[in-house]
């Protein structure tokens, strides 16, 4: 397995679907640079979690609710699974625009 250059932490909070569209959109990228993605569940009902597990992606539980204890979660998760990755991103699950 290629150890990952950068890892994408994702923050969820009751947004299944739009956290389907987010991991469908990463999993479309091409780029020569290896990279993992990281859910965060932020809610207690799990939603978000089912969905990166049935989409294989990894993922973790934050159950101090808020965006900045998601992201802080999910960056230290990602250093801890990822402790070569060069950079880590996060990126906001969001409404698709057609």
């Amino acid at each position: 397995m290629i150890e990952p250059v950068a890892v994408v932490v994702v923050p969820t909070f009751r947004r299944p679907e739009w956290l389907r569209a987010t991991l469908n959109s990463l999993s479309a990228q091409r780029t020569t640079l290896p990279f993992a993605v990281l859910v965060v569940e932020n809610d207690a009902g799990l939603a978000g979690k089912a969905v990166a597990e049935a989409m294989g992606v990894d993922v973790i539980v934050e159950p101090r609710q808020g965006n900045v204890e998601a992201i802080n979660a999910g960056f230290i998760a990602a250093l801890k699974r990822h402790g070569r990755a060069k950079y880590l991103l996060m990126i906001e699950i969001g409404r698709a625009h057609v």
